[in-house]
């Protein structure tokens, strides 16, 4: 299994584990771990095409993904000092959301207002 699929592994049998053990909140709807690792994939899916086409992608109360451009520049060779050109590149940032902020830092107030 790739690093990429045991992640997806693993968040999703975090995810039917938490479900578990709040039954009454999941009463209605309950994902085996094959069903949560499949919609997983989607919505990473959904946010690479997005991302593909040049598009920010904001979920609510997480945050935002945005792809942003590094200018081309002049650098050197740290080995040689050898003058050489970085071309310009394109690199995804990401925003945390409002809701994503308060769980990390629950001390901390964020007014929404």
């Amino acid at each position: 299994m790739n690093r990429h699929a045991t992640f997806k592994y693993t968040l999703a049998c975090k995810m039917v584990k938490e479900m578990d053990a709040d039954v009454n909140r999941y009463r209605n709807w309950y994902l085996n771990i094959e069903d949560t690792i499949s919609y997983i994939d989607d919505v990473l899916d959904a946010i690479q095409h997005e991302l593909e086409e040049g598009n920010d992608v904001k979920l609510l109360g997480f945050g935002q993904f945005r792809i942003q451009t590094r200018k081309a520049q002049e650098g050197r060779n740290p080995k040689t000092g050898e003058p050489l050109s970085i071309p310009e590149t394109n690199y995804i940032s990401f925003r945390s959301g409002d809701f994503l902020r308060r769980a990390v830092n629950p001390d901390k107030r964020v007014d929404t207002d």
